[in-house]
């Protein structure tokens, strides 16, 4: 049966993987190699909640073959035929030509990014090792089920969509040899998954510009941009930077412009004064944002879609001076309660300060409010503007910080040119940026960093 090989092929796909125990032999009867999918719910709590061995425990009552959790792993729980349909209607699946795929999900409850899209992409992964697509072969629990209005699930989700969604992700699926895996056997994924199918991934097969199709020959390049572009999106919308290597290779880092989140794990240069050959600081609230809001937006390929204002009521990308945690982040814990830092006070001072931005590819709440909570941090460091110059450092790159050892103060290395020759001498410059008093040091009001 094919759907024993269904692990290494989601694996491939780049999705995690937990083959149970039994997987192999747990079977109420042969399946054929082509099959349809039906989508369900497993109606547990909302949020985490089930777990696989219920579904272990229920595959004598009513279970189907898969799970996929939350967090977007899949479950294989048997191979062969399960009881998941239930009573069909005519010309509809039934358990006996079709596999069950239990989502932990309720009636009511929003979609996990993660175990949406972990759901559709391996569905479109399985449909590409059959050769069929989702318009013939994906269904939900509720569409088949007779007498109508009997099931309900997967709640929230329009078949017609999902397999849409589904078909413009198959295209982007990289071509496998898939293997029989045993009960508890390791499963790995390819490491160039991700990158045969990123694009496919951040479109969903949406971004199709009907009038591409058109253009043939040398005018076949004529809605086309440069890949940098595309690479500039996802890497931003991730909260990385990137640069070139000595040897050209392409590096993606997370930049900890602070040092609060890495720890001793920071890159970081410490200069004593006889390295310097000038440091100060300048202090100018231009910079200044009170209130910073984003939000994302999925990738449109024409650039003239606007972000409708539902995506502004409806993001998590909202930080303030009024937010004591993210204060506390920024100046310390001691500045979290009003005796030490009032917002209206400062409100009364400074006004306020809007910033709205909109992050391309980004459309996870959570990295709504963590690109708003970066571009907060980094705006409000950059009232107190830095200079440093120094000698010649051949081990200063970018992504480190720097350490000015007798003043107390960190700097972030944005951007490293060195130059000179034998008979002038040598010299290092660099783009700095986000200034943070460590251990006492800076001025009043600067952001607060770690060593």
């Amino acid at each position: 049966m094919l759907i024993k090989t269904w692990p290494s092929i989601i694996s491939a796909a780049g999705l995690q993987v937990e083959v149970m125990p039994g997987f192999e032999s747990r079977s109420h009867g042969e399946l054929p190699d082509v099959v349809s999918i039906v989508w369900h719910h497993d109606a547990s709590p909302p949020g985490p909640s089930a777990t696989a061995d219920y579904f272990v425990g229920a595959w004598d009552t009513a279970s189907a073959q898969i799970w996929v959790d939350t967090n977007g792993k899949w479950w294989f729980i048997g191979c062969g035929q399960a009881w998941h349909a239930g009573a069909t209607a005519p010309g509809m699946p039934t358990n006996q030509n079709s596999v069950g795929i239990e989502t932990d999900h309720t009636i009511n409850e929003a979609w996990p990014d993660a175990l949406l899209s972990s759901l559709q992409k391996g569905t479109a992964a399985l449909f590409k090792a059959m050769a069929v697509t989702a318009g013939t072969n994906l269904f939900f629990h509720k569409q088949i089920a007779i007498p109508a209005g009997r099931k309900v699930d997967p709640d929230g989700l329009e078949i017609n969509q999902q397999r849409a969604l589904v078909d413009g992700l198959i295209g982007g699926i990289a071509a496998v040899t898939p293997t029989t895996i045993g009960a508890g056997a390791p499963v790995s994924a390819s490491p160039d998954v991700f990158k045969q199918g990123v694009l496919n991934y951040l479109y969903f097969g949406q971004g199709i510009d009907k009038l591409s199709q058109l253009y043939r020959g040398d005018l076949a390049p004529v809605n086309d941009q440069q890949l940098i572009n595309t690479v500039q999106a996802i890497v931003t919308a991730s909260l990385r930077s990137f640069m070139s290597g000595p040897d050209g290779s392409f590096i993606a880092f997370f930049p900890d412009y602070f040092g609060i989140y890495g720890g001793e794990n920071n890159y970081k240069l410490t200069l004593e004064d006889i390295e310097l050959v000038d440091f100060k600081i300048d202090v100018n609230d231009d910079e200044l944002a009170t209130d910073v809001f984003v939000t994302g937006q999925l990738p449109d390929p024409t650039g003239v879609t606007p972000i409708a204002e539902a995506q502004w009521i409806n993001s998590n990308g909202v930080v303030n001076i009024r937010q004591g945690s993210a204060m506390a982040l920024i100046l310390g814990d001691e500045f979290a309660d009003k005796s030490n830092f009032d917002p209206d006070a400062f409100y009364a001072r400074f006004g306020l300060r809007p910033l709205k931005a909109q992050y391309q590819s980004v459309s996870s709440h959570l990295l709504e409010y963590l690109q708003a909570l970066t571009l907060f941090q980094r705006k409000w460091a950059a009232q107190y503007r830095t200079q440093v110059s120094f000698t010649f450092m051949p081990e200063l790159y970018p992504g480190m910080r720097i350490l000015i050892k007798s003043h107390n103060v960190t700097v972030f290395v944005e951007e490293v040119v060195h130059t000179g020759s034998f008979e002038t001498g040598f010299q290092t410059t660099a783009t700095i940026s986000s200034p943070a008093a460590v251990n006492g040091g800076g001025i009043k009001g600067m952001a607060v960093g770690k060593v």
